[in-house]
């Protein structure tokens, strides 16, 4: 009985098995993302239904918690995201534009990355719970039913 292999001397099938191998590994990266998808996120303030962009929207994705991606507002005032694993030196850390798909857990710091620099504190008009995952509620879907997708923030 012939097989797929039977012409092939032993070591020659272990080159062979060797080389595939290495080619079917060469170019994985265990530390690179899933592929993302562009996003934007408005924050509106639920008292005044006013559109809230003086902070840092950073989202956790529940499937794998060492993926993240985080937004600063545009001038339009909507987040845009960039992804990157949490654990990777941030001096070789690769960013890449866009979210993971799937579930993410939401965060928000407030005030602008300059303010925090400074010390300053800016008073939040938003509940003080969004700034950590353990006590935020929110939760988005990639992809989105719709973009930009809308979060309405409590008051504090």
């Amino acid at each position: 009985m012939r097989t797929l292999f039977s012409g092939l001397h032993r070591p020659r099938l272990w080159q062979f098995l060797t080389v595939l191998l290495g080619l079917c590994l060469c170019g994985c990266d265990s530390k690179s993302l899933p592929k993302t998808h562009s996003v934007t996120v408005q924050l509106i303030l639920k008292k005044t239904r006013q559109p809230f962009s003086q902070c840092l929207v950073e989202l956790e994705s529940v499937a794998d918690p060492s993926i993240k991606a985080y937004g600063d507002p545009g001038e339009d005032g909507l987040f845009r995201f960039i992804s990157f694993r949490e654990k990777e030196d941030p001096s070789v850390r690769r960013e890449t534009p866009g979210v993971t798909l799937g579930e993410h857990r939401v965060r928000i710091e407030v005030g602008r990355i300059g303010d925090r620099a400074e010390g300053t504190r800016v008073a939040s008009p938003i509940h003080a719970r969004y700034e950590s995952y353990e006590t935020s509620d929110l939760k988005i879907t990639i992809p989105a039913q719709s973009d930009p997708i809308t979060i309405e923030l409590d008051p504090p």
